[in-house]
């Protein structure tokens, strides 16, 4: 995910759902990478000059632009240890919720507020918590996503999809987090998310997709192999890596009023890069 997304030095990167760092430390690691490459020392151990350099380098970027967040405070400490290890820096992990993020009571809210608002983020990567056995249920932190995800739906006679009257009471959390994963990226970021695969095929989840479609542009959609998680998290479920693209503004005005029924159809059926 890390090497497709490819972020660059000068980017602010943010995982909401971080656990031990995973996606920030290969951030670090991609972007040592790639100046080593550029200086023509891949594969070579670095001279002293070049390994204090490339210290100094990774530092800075993991206290401006490299962020994390997690419920756990012992995966919070885990990933901030991580990151020390590869940046000599704790860099920047919040320990607080992101579903109930700007308005949540953890000890990590307020700073993160300050440095990491809705809608400043250029590259977002993340494997959220998922599945029906874990649903979100408190209705004020459903409130946040009522005009998005967290919608009722019926399907009229014609196939297509309506919203509906009654107020929807349990949201699984990955179909939130997908939303809330949109609102922190600016206009033209880009993401990748873990999901299981019944939100991108099941009949019933077409609102979800229509919901991404309308906000982003597909980039990719990564099958992965039933074992990927069954080792280290016990998930024997079908999962895919989902890339996307955030609109603009003017690029969401124009796919609801397109041109023409030909650009409507397209909109809907193909990505865009």
């Amino acid at each position: 995910m890390v090497e497709m997304l490819d972020p660059q030095e000068d980017e602010r990167v943010l995982d909401p759902a971080c656990g031990t760092g995973g996606f920030l430390r290969e951030t670090l690691k991609h972007l040592l990478e790639r100046w080593k490459q550029e200086e023509g020392t891949a594969g070579d151990p670095d001279l002293t000059e070049d390994l204090l350099s490339h210290q100094e380098r990774l530092a800075r970027f993991a206290h401006d632009n490299l962020f994390g967040a997690d419920f756990d405070p012992f995966l919070v400490r885990a990933s901030s240890m991580n990151l020390l290890m590869v940046a000599n820096t704790t860099g920047n992990v919040f320990h607080m919720d992101s579903l109930a993020f700007p308005h949540g009571y953890l000890p990590g809210e307020e700073t993160a507020r300050k440095k990491i608002p809705l809608r400043s983020i250029d590259v977002l990567m993340t494997n959220p918590p998922f599945g029906s056995d874990i649903p979100i249920t408190d209705p004020q932190l459903l409130d946040a996503y009522r005009d998005g995800v967290a919608r009722s739906w019926r399907r009229k006679e014609d196939g297509a999809w309506i919203a509906g009257e009654g107020r929807v009471n349990t949201v699984a959390p990955e179909i939130l987090f997908i939303q809330r994963a949109v609102e922190w990226l600016r206009e033209g970021g880009r993401m990748g998310i873990v999901l299981p695969d019944g939100i991108l095929g099941n009949p019933g989840d077409e609102p979800i997709r229509r919901w991404i479609l309308e906000h982003c542009w597909v980039l990719a959609s990564v099958d992965l192999p039933v074992e990927t998680f069954i080792v280290e998290a016990n998930v024997n479920i079908l999962t895919s890596l989902l890339f996307l693209k955030k609109k603009t503004r003017e690029e969401r005005i124009a796919g609801v009023l397109p041109t023409s029924p030909r650009e409507s159809r397209f909109s809907i059926a193909y990505s865009h890069p």
